[in-house]
């Protein structure tokens, strides 16, 4: 690994080892480092937008074995499971995803590409200069770069360390999740499933259940007290169980159960994205769509533009002001998809299911982060 690059990537996740891999191609040498253990417990919740397969075809990642052939339709169910509505797509809105498998294959890809990454590190400075940014590491290396793209994830860490990109509070939806093993003996279910549950335990949010072919995913996203949504997380597997979302015989695990924020819509709340040699891109910069938190599409459109931004700063005989054409490039182009609906949700859950329209809409907005 060298000491100093064009640009240094703090984060390995889709944004990161996306916007690795365009700016490899592109001839920049590139420092994808991996913040936290790889691979990152802070994952999506089980499912990719069908719009991200372009992005995945431009990283040269095959996606055979990696994701499900292909979600079109999903189940709604209402909070006492008394009422279900199907909503059906004439083409493939998503995916249910190896998540880990499909982290490493992005980062294979950025590899490939030409990036250099070192994982299982952590950042312990940032120390920005004049003309460069050092990010010294866990193991007392320091890497040196005229650019870095903070990729890290929704927590407090790169951006906040520098103060830019700071989530508005009532944004913040806490995300409670589990995947558990099937045993193919005893599940008798055929095919992927993807069920909805509108108003779980906690009255907000919604649960959610994804059915792959040897495991379950069961998670719980809702604003509030993050205590109240971790038990209500209980709650809701339980009643999951009780009626038939899960598979008879599933036991919860006793680890493995992941309990994290997401600034829901937060990208449009943030006054900027851009700080001294830095752009804060996916989930670190508030990129999910506002509905579902869905991260993987939003996070890799937001390290498209970063990567093009960058790479085009980078032979300004000022990269900083080069940089600050991010904020506008994805405002222009991010955010009539990243923006809140303008009335709240769960005041037209009861609709969905007496109307096949609206329970359409909210299908669309749930797997391809269309807006309501």
């Amino acid at each position: 690994m060298k000491e100093r690059y064009d640009v240094l990537i703090a984060g390995a996740g889709p944004a990161g080892a996306f916007a690795a891999t365009l700016l490899a191609k592109r001839g920049r040498s590139v420092a994808l480092v991996g913040v936290d253990d790889f691979p990152s417990t802070d994952h999506c919740g089980g499912w990719v937008n069908g719009r991200a397969d372009d992005y995945f075809k431009t990283a040269g990642v095959k996606t055979r074995g990696l994701m499900s052939n292909g979600l079109k339709s999903i189940a709604f169910h209402n909070a006492d499971f008394s009422k279900t509505m199907v909503s059906k797509f004439d083409k493939v809105a998503g995916h249910l995803v190896d998540r880990t498998a499909f982290d490493r294959a992005l980062i294979a890809a950025a590899v490939a590409a030409g990036a250099d990454h070192q994982h299982s590190t952590t950042v312990t400075e940032i120390v920005p200069r004049e003309d460069s940014i050092t990010l010294r590491l866990g193991d007392d290396r320091a890497v040196q770069g005229r650019v870095l793209i903070a990729a890290d994830g929704s927590g407090p860490l790169v951006a906040g360390q520098l103060g830019i990109a700071k989530p508005t509070a009532d944004r913040v939806v806490w995300r409670v999740q589990t995947e558990a093993e099937t045993n193919a003996e005893t599940d008798t279910s055929k095919g992927l499933g993807v069920a909805v549950v509108l108003g779980p335990p906690t009255g907000r949010g919604f649960g959610y259940v994804f059915r792959k072919t040897e495991s379950v995913v069961v998670g719980l996203s809702s604003p509030g007290d993050r205590r109240n949504v971790i038990d209500g997380f209980g709650t809701f597997w339980n009643a999951a169980k009780q009626n038939d979302l899960l598979p008879p015989g599933l036991k919860r695990p006793d680890d493995g159960v992941i309990c994290h924020h997401t600034p829901a819509g937060g990208a449009l709340d943030i006054e900027t994205h851009v700080g001294k040699h830095t752009v804060v891109i996916g989930d670190a910069g508030g990129f999910l769509s506002a509905v579902s938190n869905e991260t993987v599409y939003p996070s890799m459109w937001s390290a498209e533009i970063a990567a093009d931004v960058v790479h085009k700063a980078l032979d300004r005989p000022n990269v900083q002001d080069g940089l600050a054409r991010f904020e506008n490039r994805w405002r222009t182009t991010m955010a009539d998809y990243l923006r809140m609906p303008n009335t709240d949700v769960q005041f037209l859950w009861p609709l969905v299911f007496v109307n096949q329209q609206m329970a359409d809409k909210m299908a669309a907005a749930f797997l391809t982060g269309e807006n309501i």
